[in-house]
């Protein structure tokens, strides 16, 4: 997924919850929230877009450390998608 496409997702995200939000609140209070509405959508689409990485290219990776030193370990996208959840 490149940028304009995250960004676009990100929007659609933001606009589905702040219509959601602004149904059931005052505007004051929508104000306080509006922040965290933009971070929820972004990280939304982000791990929506890891999740497809980690079903395309596994849960594993395979690494080679010069010739005696090699091995398996987490995929990057793997802990970047535990990393957002936390």
């Amino acid at each position: 997924m490149n940028a304009k496409t995250r960004k676009t997702g990100a929007t659609k995200e933001k606009n589905k919850l702040t219509k959601i939000f602004k149904a059931v609140m005052d505007d004051d209070d929508f104000k306080k929230v509006e922040g965290l509405i933009e971070n929820a959508a972004f990280m939304r689409v982000s791990l929506r877009e890891l999740q497809r990485n980690i079903q395309e290219y596994g849960f594993i990776e395979v690494y080679q450390n010069g010739p005696d030193q090699s091995g398996t370990k987490d995929s990057t996208y793997l802990r970047a998608y535990n990393n957002m959840l936390k």
